[in-house]
């Protein structure tokens, strides 16, 4: 009886094992290697999770990974913009084929970039806290604290950085908007290396509301009763 016919690499792949393993390579070849454990992978619709330890769910509906160093990544191929939210536990929902929305909890941190509008450079956002919401066609996240932030764009001129950080109770970023609201006893220092000393300004409120599509930023302070507190240090010619 004749032998059936390999019709696919992998099945040429398959035939060629045995006499690898057997130690029958060719003279001059370099050693086989032990390859190395594949990093887990999934892609979610136009999502990609990474380094979980466990993952279950129902395709196109809704998927929870789990681990320590569980992440997801996420790209908006019109804008250019990047996320990335790592976090112990993420839960990833569907609808209409494309993922809506992406909760995490524990040690969540969020990381996302992208051009900057009408100037050279990316703008730079970073945040933690212990939960948090990614509406991922809203363009909105929720980070749930303590929070802490850090925010980065190059000024208007291209020369030097601009960059607010500070912790807060909570923080909404609005992509579209480029609009971030903080809340819940804020403390945020700005610095401006155009227009600000190198010690930069202090602001302390409830409420502050960072517009992100100016440059330098635009700060809107709100107080409940408290006293809302700016500090500017302006820049001196020695500066």
């Amino acid at each position: 009886m004749r032998p059936p016919r390999c019709l696919s690499a992998l099945c040429l792949a398959a035939l060629a094992a045995p006499a690898i393993a057997a130690g029958s390579q060719p003279r001059g070849a370099r050693p086989v290697r032990q390859a190395e454990a594949a990093q887990p992978r999934f892609n979610f619709g136009d999502i990609t999770l990474t380094g979980f330890a466990r993952l279950t769910g129902r395709i196109n509906d809704k998927v929870t990974a789990e681990g320590p160093n569980t992440r997801v990544d996420a790209v908006d191929a019109k804008t250019g913009a990047r996320a990335r939210i790592t976090a112990d536990q993420i839960i990833a929902t569907m609808k209409n084929r494309q993922v809506e929305r992406i909760d995490a909890v524990g040690s969540v941190e969020f990381q996302g970039q992208r051009p900057a509008v009408d100037r050279k450079g990316l703008q730079k956002l970073e945040g933690s806290g212990t939960r948090g919401t990614y509406y991922k066609l809203e363009g909105r996240l929720v980070l749930e604290g303590p929070v802490k932030f850090y925010a980065e764009q190059p000024p208007a001129s291209g020369a030097g950085r601009q960059s607010v950080q500070g912790t807060a109770a909570q923080a909404v970023y609005d992509e579209k908007k480029l609009l971030l609201v903080l809340s819940g006893n804020v403390h945020a220092k700005v610095l401006d290396t155009e227009n600000l000393g190198p010690e930069g300004s202090d602001v302390v409120s409830d409420v502050v509301e960072i517009d992100m599509s100016t440059s330098p930023y635009t700060f809107r302070l709100r107080s409940s009763g408290g006293d809302s507190q700016v500090r500017v240090r302006p820049k001196t010619k020695e500066e």
